[in-house]
């Protein structure tokens, strides 16, 4: 659409790469079945863990945001899982991400202490069912 009203356009990098399977790729609404289409799991982070500061802490729990004497964010108290063993560490830098979805993140921030009023309110929850079915002849809704 873009090229043709002669706007320059590229795919997004989060968008990740055009699929080659003549069905387009299929299960769009869920991702796409051949990993085509990215989340940060394929864009951001691979390129922030290309610049070698970030590090990845699979089987890690946040339980705490610390704060400096200023109150500012300053380092995270967490556990670690690896199997049957975990320990706990604090992860410090010069700045403090929550990033634990829409569920999660407000949990942390009162278990950090703060106390404003809209954390954990005003989250509106939008349920989505799937349906599969077969059918004797093709169904290309996408046409």
């Amino acid at each position: 659409g873009c090229e043709r009203l002669g706007y320059q356009s590229e795919v997004a990098a989060q968008e990740g790469w055009e699929p080659e399977s003549p069905d387009n790729g299929g299960w769009c609404t869920l991702g796409w079945k051949h990993g085509a289409r990215q989340g940060m799991h394929g864009s951001a982070l691979v390129d922030a863990a290309r610049t070698g500061n970030l590090v990845f802490l699979d089987g890690c729990r946040a339980h705490e945001i610390l704060r400096d004497s200023l109150g500012r964010a300053c380092a995270v108290r967490a556990t670690v899982r690896s199997g049957p063993n975990s320990r706990q560490v604090i992860v410090r830098g010069r700045c403090v991400v929550v990033a634990g979805g829409s569920l999660q993140t407000p949990q942390l921030l009162r278990r950090s202490g703060l106390k404003n009023k809209h954390i954990g309110r005003h989250l509106h929850l939008h349920p989505a069912m799937l349906i599969w079915g077969r059918f004797k002849e093709d169904i290309r809704h996408f046409e």
